[in-house]
């Protein structure tokens, strides 16, 4: 099933109003399941970053659209509500910065880093600065995995060091940043952020916007592949440690899926067409 974005903001009187994207959902196969504390979890998330983050209209109603709770429940399914917990904390505070970054300045970005730092050293006494307006986009933390966190395992350094589990990881990223990629394009060049991969092959393959599109997907597919091809060949470390290992590939697994869904339930990239593409 072709997916049709139609909210396509052109930079040119030559550029197409609509391009159509790569079918990502049906080259993903794996289940996608939702945590069973999602809505309570989310909910108390919510009013504490609210209250933490200094957070009022519309930026209220703006964060509400997206939904992360939602999102992140599908990415850790298998988490008690206390682990999830922290799980949607920690993903509502990072797009929440990423957000209030995007029009700053590297002033504003060096700022809200000190006051990050700050908080980290001293989560106990620090207080929370409202923040002074415009900010800049810090980073991408959003893809940070929590999974052994979420999944209560510590996976020794043999297991995390291994060729083939560093493969998957590897995988899963290149797969989350190219979803990415492809879903943000509209957004992004309407800012004209030209460090997008669809951007890039324009620029460096001589590609126009279709073309790129179409292009792009082939690495999200070759990602899922590499993901299998060394899930086949992961040796085993003994019964309990194999458990831990089963606990964390799943845990890749759901991220992919989990954050792949989620760009059609969020109006953050299609506004409230997700659902009808």
């Amino acid at each position: 099933m072709a997916l049709t974005a139609t909210h396509t903001t052109t930079r040119s009187d030559f550029e197409p109003t609509e391009f159509v994207l790569p079918d990502l959902l049906s080259d993903c196969h794996y289940p996608l399941r939702v945590n069973p504390h999602c809505h309570p979890v989310s909910r108390a998330s919510e009013q504490w970053l609210f209250t933490e983050a200094c957070v009022v209209e519309p930026e209220m109603t703006k964060f509400r659209s997206l939904p992360l709770g939602d999102c992140t429940a599908a990415c850790y399914p298998d988490a008690d509500a206390s682990h999830l917990r922290v799980c949607v904390d920690v993903i509502n505070w990072s797009f929440t910065l990423d957000d209030r970054l995007d029009d700053g300045d590297i002033d504003d970005a060096r700022g809200m880093r000190e006051c990050c730092i700050s908080a980290f050293r001293d989560p106990i006494n620090f207080q929370t600065e409202k923040p002074d307006g415009n900010m800049r986009d810090l980073s991408d933390c959003r893809t940070c995995f929590l999974i052994e966190y979420a999944g209560e395992i510590d996976l020794p350094d043999e297991v995390v060091s291994h060729s083939a589990m560093m493969a998957m990881e590897e995988a899963t990223v290149d797969n989350l940043a190219w979803c990415n990629d492809i879903y943000s394009y509209n957004k992004e060049q309407s800012r004209h952020d030209a460090s997008s991969l669809i951007a890039v092959l324009m620029h460096d393959q001589g590609l126009d916007l279709q073309g790129a599109v179409d292009y792009s997907g082939e690495p999200c597919k070759s990602a899922m592949q590499r993901f299998e091809d060394n899930r086949a060949i992961l040796p085993s470390w003994g019964t309990e440690v194999d458990r831990q290992v089963v606990i964390y590939v799943q845990g890749l697994q759901d991220l992919m899926v989990g954050s792949l869904h989620w760009y059609f339930e969020s109006t953050r990239y299609f506004g409230k067409d997700g659902h009808t593409m």
